[in-house]
């Protein structure tokens, strides 16, 4: 059985695999497995967003207006958010996986506001990096995997007034649930100061310490590599601080893992939370059980700029 993209073709460059019947049949059951999982909501994102305070209700922008008071927020609260992609009709009527504005309002007042949708840095990030490195056609399918199965949060704001109340991570986790509802299967967030770092934290997010830089791979359904190791430098735009998978992978589609290198783990025997030890040789990957707790996987750092057998090049991790 060919690998194949969302969209049906063929994934170029990418090792067919012969399967005997019995396997085939252990593929098309953990399709169905995954497909019920999905009906039936199961995954890490927490589909409770609700703190108590029934008068805070956060949704998505439902007028032109709303849309209007939610980025004039966003973008004085936040760095960098003028040059973020807002929805270009200012409200996303068709419900569809595009830039969305949500609101969080205390008494039809807006007293908070997040952007989410496809992460259309990463992809601007992703081509910068890989063009030239990576074969064309594999290059577009993976930007198409990042456009269909990939989000981002630019940013999450609340009033001055209203801030320590717990108005910005409803807004977080309704983000996350937003996409995983709309077939995300990662969210890619850049906090920009320690509060936006407890947040993420909060909202069972991973933020990566210090300079590490944020890794990503695209790998199979047996998590064996299909492409090099993307490393973003985090001093560059598009780069990513904190990050987190949204739902339960099908066990079938290719897809994108994320995590930091160099790795940092936790010295024992120091009685000291904050020591930490550097490890220049290894990546760090990430994945998410069911229950939604993170867990982090030592693999040594590639060092190959091109490996033979699968025709691709690899992005050096060379400091």
């Amino acid at each position: 059985m060919p690998n194949r993209n969302l969209s049906g073709r063929l994934i170029p460059g990418f090792p067919v695999f012969p399967l005997d019947c019995l396997s085939w049949l252990l593929e098309v059951n953990e399709l169905m497995e995954a497909f019920e999982n999905v009906l039936d909501g199961v995954g890490m994102v927490d589909s409770v967003v609700d703190d108590g305070n029934d008068r805070v209700v956060v949704r998505t922008v439902s007028t032109k207006g709303e849309a209007k008071k939610a980025q004039r927020l966003l973008v004085q609260e936040i760095a960098d958010m003028g040059r973020a992609t807002f929805p270009k009709d200012w409200v996303n009527v068709d419900d569809r996986f595009g830039p969305t504005l949500v609101g969080a309002f205390l008494d039809d007042r807006l007293v908070g506001a997040a952007l989410v949708g496809p992460a259309q840095e990463y992809s601007a990030a992703l081509a910068a990096t890989c063009r030239g490195v990576w074969p064309s056609r594999l290059l577009d399918d993976a930007l198409y995997l990042v456009g269909t199965e990939i989000a981002e949060t630019p940013g999450i704001a609340v009033v001055p007034d209203h801030r320590a109340e717990g108005i910005g991570l409803r807004l977080k986790r309704y983000c996350d649930l937003w996409a995983a509802q709309h077939g995300a299967y990662l969210m890619f967030s850049r906090p920009t100061n320690k509060a936006a770092c407890r947040l993420n934290e909060k909202a069972g997010h991973k933020v990566l310490e210090g300079d590490v830089s944020f890794v990503t791979q695209i790998v199979d359904a047996q998590d064996r590599p299909l492409t090099g190791v993307v490393r973003i430098d985090p001093a560059c735009d598009g780069s990513f601080q904190a990050f987190r998978q949204l739902t339960v992978a099908d066990g079938l589609m290719w897809r994108f893992r994320v995590g930091q290198y160099p790795a940092v783990s936790q010295v024992d025997g120091t009685g000291d939370d904050h020591a930490v030890r550097i490890d220049p040789g290894h990546i760090a990957w990430y994945e998410w059980d069911r229950s939604g707790l993170v867990r982090s996987v030592l693999a040594p750092a590639p060092r190959l700029e091109h490996d033979v057998s699968m025709g691709l090049r690899r992005v050096s991790m060379e400091s």
